[in-house]
């Protein structure tokens, strides 16, 4: 890897600590709309729990 290429991951991944815990705020957000979900599901062919597998979403609180 490129040390050019080395730095810019470095920086991006102490970006994103600094967003995680709260220092800093991210630059953009993405929301998925829970109709663009359903699309997303019926276009994999999968469950709502296979889905929710899928993007590690546990069905029960922590």
């Amino acid at each position: 890897m490129k040390t050019e290429h080395f730095e810019k991951l470095t920086a991006s991944i102490k970006d994103a600590g600094e967003i995680k815990s709260g220092n800093r705020k991210p630059s953009r957000i993405y929301e998925i709309k829970p109709l663009d979900i359903k699309t997303v599901r019926e276009k994999l062919n999968v469950s709502q729990n296979e889905f929710a597998i899928m993007i590690y979403f546990p069905s029960t609180p922590n």
